[in-house]
């Protein structure tokens, strides 16, 4: 991962969500609008790991 990491607020994930609904969610741009490396969800108690990434390097990392 690139030199600069940001890990921001955790929020609850609502039930039914896939990994796509948080894919598409993130990358609107009313909502940050950046290109998603990856997403590790769900994790345990419906937690979700979002790494984002900016010209194909990581940049930040939202727990939710």
């Amino acid at each position: 991962m690139g030199s600069e990491m940001c890990i921001r607020d955790r929020h609850q994930v609502p039930d039914g969500t896939t990994t796509k609904d948080l894919c598409s969610y993130f990358e609107k741009s009313q909502n940050g609008g950046t290109e998603i490396e990856d997403i590790h969800y769900p994790l345990s108690d419906n937690d979700a790991i979002i790494i984002f990434s900016n010209d194909g390097q990581s940049f930040g990392i939202k727990r939710i």
